[in-house]
C-alpha cells in the first residue's frame, strides 16, 4: 500500500508542477508572440520576414510544450521500469 502511495505522490507531484508551469509557459507565449510582434510593427517588418519569425516563435513553444510531456512519461516510465527491476517488487 505504501509503494502506491509513492507512485500517486510522485504522479501528483509531476502534474501540479506541470499545471503550474503550463500557466507560466501560456503567459510567456503571449508575452514573446505579442513583443515580437509589437517590435516588427515598429521596425516596420515586412511579411515575408515576419512570417518566419512567428513560425520559429511557434516552433519553440511546441518543442517546449513536447518536452514537458515527456516529463510526465519518464515519471510513468520510473513507475513501471523501477519496480520490474527489482526482483521481489510487484508492480
Amino acid at each position: 500500500m505504501a509503494r502506491d502511495e509513492q507512485r500517486l505522490a510522485l504522479l501528483s507531484e509531476h502534474v501540479g508542477w506541470a499545471r503550474t508551469y503550463g500557466i507560466y509557459r501560456l503567459i510567456m507565449c503571449l508575452a514573446v508572440f505579442g513583443g515580437a510582434y509589437a517590435v516588427a510593427e515598429m521596425i516596420e517588418l515586412s511579411p515575408e520576414h515576419l512570417v518566419p519569425l512567428l513560425i520559429m516563435l511557434g516552433t519553440i513553444i511546441v518543442v517546449n510544450a513536447v518536452w514537458q510531456a515527456a516529463g510526465l512519461l519518464v515519471v510513468r516510465l520510473e513507475q513501471v521500469v523501477l519496480p520490474r527491476a527489482r526482483p521481489g517488487i510487484a508492480p
